[in-house]
Parts: C-alpha cells; structure tokens; sequence
C-alpha cells in the first residue's frame, strides 16, 4: 500500500520526486527509506546528486567508492587470531560500489578532517624520530605513538562518508545519511523490511 503526500497537510515531512534531481525517470532506481537507513537494490550504486548529509545540490562529479561489509559475528574470530579474522573477513566481505554526493561545505570539512589527520600523523611520527635520535626517555615516544594513533582514527572517520549497516540478498542498509536527505525519498511502504 502506497501512501500518497497529502498535498493540504502543512505538518507532513516535505518530499520530492527524484526526477527534480537529473535523475531520469525511466532509469529510476526504487529507494526506500526505513528508520534510520536508505535503502538501495544491491546493484545499484547511483545516488540522486544531493548531499547525503543535509540534501544540497551537488556540484562536483561524485566519485565511485567501494564499501565493504560482513556480519557482525565474525568480529568474534579475533578472539580466536586476529589474523584468522583477517583472512576469513576477506573471504566472506560483501563488497558495494556506490557514488554518494557531497555539497561544497561537507566536502571541505571531509577534506579539512583528513588534512588534519595527515598532519597529526606527521606531527607523531616526528616525535618519535626526535626521541629516539636524542634519546628523551621514551617522553616523545609516548606522545608520538598517541598522536598517530588519534590521526588514524580522525582520517578514518573524516573519509567515511557512508556506512553499511546490512547487505541482505538484494538490497543494501545504508547508515550515516541525514535526515533530510532520507525525507527526500517518496516513501514506499512496505519496501524497507527487515
């Protein structure tokens, strides 16, 4: 049962259709939204060309990333070796091509975050240098391996735009949009089942 925006009701979320967006409407992937996640068919990787994280036009080309995925319960293999974790996770990884949008501001945040890690990481990697050459007692050593540490998690997190949050048989959960660009989408019930 589909449900229609009732075009009289001023306290509806807004929507819009995705022909608005230069996505033709006879290529026009089915998107859902549930709860939290957009949902997507498991080979489709074009988004509509809007920001995922507040729904403003984009005007770059978006770029085609991988993004990787496993169940949740293979983690507990790194109880067992990490690196049996390893070799299972590349062996049973989904993997998705997508293209989600960024506007000009959270691309140069995303790109400012990055930026900063970089130099956090250099920032480290020099202290431990100078330590070990002038030999501080393990003072700068300590400081640099926290520094690079911090960096690589702000790196990861900076360059995350999108997440996988579950990959079944023919549709992929994608986490990390807001909700903005989530109302955007005509909702379709019964699309987004779990």
């Amino acid at each position: 049962m589909n449900k229609k925006p009732d075009q009289n009701n001023p306290y509806q979320t807004p929507v819009s259709e995705l022909n608005d967006c230069g996505v033709s409407g006879s290529t026009l992937p089915k998107y859902w939204v549930g709860d939290k996640y957009l949902v997507i068919p498991l080979g489709q990787s074009e988004l509509p060309p809007r920001c995922v994280y507040c729904n403003a036009p984009v005007t770059e080309p978006i770029k085609e990333r991988k993004l990787y995925w496993h169940h949740p319960a293979w983690y507990l293999l790194i109880l067992v070796k990490v690196w049996i974790y390893i070799i299972v996770a590349l062996v049973v990884r989904k993997k998705i091509l997508i293209k989600p949008g960024l506007c000009d501001a959270h691309l140069q945040v995303r790109r400012r975050g990055i930026i900063a890690g970089w130099v956090f990481f250099f920032i480290g990697l020099v202290c431990v240098f100078v330590d070990i050459f002038f030999n501080l007692e393990n003072l700068l050593t300590i400081f640099g391996v926290i520094t690079i540490l911090i960096s690589i998690f702000m790196i990861m997190y900076s360059s995350k735009i999108l997440s996988i949050y579950r990959i079944n048989q023919d549709k992929v959960y994608l986490s990390k949009c807001s909700r903005a660009f989530l109302d955007s989408f005509i909702i379709q019930a019964g699309g987004a089942d779990k």
